[in-house]
């Protein structure tokens, strides 16, 4: 769940949550120094990207009990176990017995109250980043709650770098192990035909994907650009077609809800996050995506195909990450270049990567280095393996 805040009902949970993790912490004594099966916790606003990717890799694993902790009991608890997944009720004081029993913690999106675990016990903290690299600029006071993490897995010596050197970390703590999501990005390749019919799409039909970045620190900003309703938008889009043979999928990002409001249309398909969670699918399926400045397109990237980039005034206050010219693919100011730069991405894939192949290889390199090797999950693996044998 995404702390709002701004919702009381999020302090109270948050407060009645921290009041069991404290009467349940004693129930730690009864863990094993040697467990049969150490327990492994992911927590994030909900399971997805890297959380998702170990949490189903670690499954298999024989010495490992894997779940996923929410205490958003009234939706992410009860989808997520109404789905198969295995799910500690941050709310429940049996499940936070469990809790405190377990070994390494993983979160993507900071701890808050379960920090106190973190201060009371011995159990050991990995900090995952939702992506491998973002635009948005952060400087070390935006990671200072994360610094006593005991591990930081990141996705290229690149961006260990910027950890180090910009965001404050100790070098020690910051491991190169690659992007777990990207193994699902590449497994879902392969079975495109499934998916795309799973969500009631057309195979055969050329597929851009359009993901814009939320407001972030610009509250007032429009989620689709040029002054654009979003119809005008994606009629803009679809006149690229010949012969009918283009859909899209508007795909906005985890934290803009006003999305939901948009209808489907002929050939023009809204999955919101709230509804479709598996972003890795949509990466997967689509020829084309269309971005302005979410971290989405560093993911896309090892896919191999177009990305247009819409040249929107960026909602960042901290300036960037990944500089402007970290933008890998056609950058448009106006529905005019838009077009022509689609017709190209669509239509001739292997010479607009051609055209673009210098900004390609220079993103890549900052993103993921040498890491997409197909074994960035070996990697997490031996990672996890001195954990638990420390």
């Amino acid at each position: 769940m995404k702390i709002d805040k701004s919702n009381p009902w999020h302090w109270m949970a948050l407060f009645a949550s921290s009041c069991l993790l404290l009467l349940a912490l004693p129930y730690r004594l009864t863990k094993p120094r040697r467990p049969k099966k150490a327990i492994v916790v992911f927590y994030g606003h909900t399971l997805n990207s890297h959380l998702r990717t170990l949490y189903t890799y670690w499954l298999n694993r024989p010495d490992v009990d894997v779940y996923f902790l929410s205490f958003d009991h009234k939706k992410t608890t009860r989808q997520l176990r109404s789905a198969g997944y295995r799910v500690l009720d941050g709310l429940s004081f049996r499940d936070l017995a469990k809790l405190t029993r377990a070994s390494v913690f993983f979160s993507s999106h900071g701890l808050h109250h379960f920090v106190l675990l973190r201060m009371l016990t011995s159990m050991k903290f990995i900090d995952l980043f939702h992506s491998p690299l973002a635009y948005k600029g952060f400087d070390a006071s935006d990671f200072k709650h994360l610094h006593p993490s005991d591990e930081v897995w990141v996705s290229s010596r690149g961006v260990r770098k910027m950890y180090i050197h910009k965001y404050g970390f100790d070098a020690g703590k910051v491991k190169v192990t690659g992007c777990a999501r990207v193994e699902d990005i590449w497994r879902y390749t392969k079975q495109r035909k499934a998916i795309m019919k799973t969500h009631g799409l057309d195979p055969a039909k050329k597929t851009i994907l359009v993901a814009p970045t939320w407001k972030q620190d610009n509250r007032h900003r429009s989620i689709v650009p040029f002054g654009l309703t979003l119809a005008e938008f994606m009629q803009c889009i679809l006149s690229i077609a010949r012969e009918d043979n283009i859909q899209v999928i508007f795909r906005a990002h985890l934290n803009s809800g006003d999305s939901e409001q948009f209808q489907n249309a002929k050939n023009i398909h809204i999955m919101p996050y709230s509804q479709y969670p598996n972003t890795e699918e949509f990466l997967a399926i689509s020829d084309v995506l269309i971005n302005d400045w979410s971290s989405i397109a560093m993911d896309f990237l090892v896919t191999n195909r177009p990305i247009v980039y819409l040249d929107v005034k960026p909602p960042f206050a901290k300036g960037f990450s990944a500089p402007p010219e970290y933008r890998a693919g056609a950058v448009v100011k106006d529905q005019q270049e838009l077009v022509a730069a689609l017709r190209q991405a669509v239509y001739q894939p292997v010479e607009y990567q051609e055209k673009y192949k210098n900004r390609i290889i220079q993103t890549k390199e900052l993103a993921f280095g040498d890491t997409l090797d197909g074994k960035t999950l070996e990697r997490c693996d031996h990672r996890l393996d001195l954990l638990l044998n420390r």
